[in-house]
């Protein structure tokens, strides 16, 4: 089929005739003469009718084109589709991944504000125990103090006697280590002595025995 609608036919006046059907199978049809206007009026049938079939086809060629495009469209709104609804099941993920993170977040900073409020519990019984064991050991050490005092006191009146009762021993010292140090010189030569009568008396043996 060609893209153009088809030329009106220009028919010359024929001097055709149209044979009658037969009414016997034995007698020939009867001739029908066609006159101009019955070519002309065959031209414009036969005309019209090439248009018509040529719209009918461009008409289906424009159907095939837009079914072609709305096949495409349709294509591409299913991918865009798919797209989405993955998009939308990644999205769900996401979304329930951050509920579990925003939980486990509430989760901590509920633990550390426990953890917290705890610290800060213990910080002050630590501070009130620190302050009575301050007090505590202020009292024993202004105690210490004043026993100190009192000793220094005592000691200070005790000096003298301790003094002199040192210096008597420092001196009964001396005279033991003198003493001691002549009780040695006496033992060295007591021992002396003895080597030496030793030597004498093995001296003496061995005369007596030649």
């Amino acid at each position: 089929i060609d893209d153009k609608p088809p030329t009106r036919i220009d028919n010359k006046p024929s001097t055709r005739i149209v044979d009658k059907p037969p009414t016997r199978i034995d007698d020939k049809p009867p001739t029908i003469p066609l006159t101009n206007d019955h070519l002309n009026s065959f031209s414009d049938c036969l005309e019209s009718y090439y248009r018509t079939l040529w719209n009918v086809c461009a008409h289906t060629e424009e159907l095939k084109r837009e079914l072609r495009m709305v096949k495409s469209e349709r294509d591409q709104l299913t991918e865009d589709l798919v797209n989405v609804e993955n998009a939308y099941a990644d999205l769900r993920k996401r979304n329930e991944k951050l509920k579990l993170n925003i939980t486990e977040h509430k989760k901590n900073v509920e633990t550390l504000k426990q953890f917290s409020e705890e610290s800060i519990r213990y910080t002050e019984e630590q501070k009130q125990k620190y302050q009575v064991l301050k007090q505590h050991a202020q009292e024993k050490l202004d105690k210490a103090n004043e026993e100190i005092e009192k000793l220094r006191r005592t000691n200070a009146t005790e000096s003298e006697g301790a003094q002199a009762q040192l210096r008597y021993a420092q001196l009964r010292v001396q005279s033991l280590e003198q003493e001691l140090q002549s009780i040695k010189q006496e033992l060295q030569q007591k021992k002396k002595e003895n080597t030496e009568l030793t030597n004498i008396c093995d001296e003496l043996l061995a005369t007596n025995r030649r």
